[in-house]
C-alpha cells in the first residue's frame, strides 16, 4: 500500500470519492463472484455424484458387451470352421496309399 507524505487538498476530494466507489463496486463484484463460484462448485460435486453410478454400471456393460462379442465371434469362427471343414470333406476324395 502506498504511504503519502504529503495531506490531499481539498480539490482532490472527487477523486478519492472515485477511487473508494471503484474500491466499493470492486469488493461486491469479488464477493458476487465468490459466491457464484461456490454455488458452481456445489453444483458440479452434485452432479459428479449422480454420474459416478452411470459410469459405473457403464463400465459393466461395456465389460459384459465385449465378453459377448467375444463369445460370437468364437461361435461363428467355430461354425465357419466347421461348415468349411464338412465342404472340404465332401469334395475330397479320400486318398489312400498302400505300403
Amino acid at each position: 500500500m502506498c504511504h503519502a507524505s504529503q495531506p490531499l487538498g481539498i480539490e482532490s476530494l472527487p477523486l478519492v470519492e472515485r477511487l473508494f466507489a471503484d474500491l466499493v463496486t470492486t469488493t461486491q463484484s469479488y464477493e458476487g463472484l465468490n459466491e457464484k463460484t461456490r454455488r458452481a462448485e456445489n453444483e458440479l460435486a452434485v452432479a459428479n455424484n449422480s454420474v459416478y453410478p452411470l459410469k459405473k454400471e457403464n463400465t459393466r456393460m461395456l465389460q459384459e458387451n465385449n465378453k459377448v462379442r467375444l463369445l460370437i465371434t468364437f461361435e461363428i469362427g467355430f461354425e465357419f470352421g466347421s461348415l468349411a471343414l464338412e465342404a472340404i470333406s465332401s469334395h475330397v476324395t479320400p486318398c489312400y496309399v498302400s505300403i
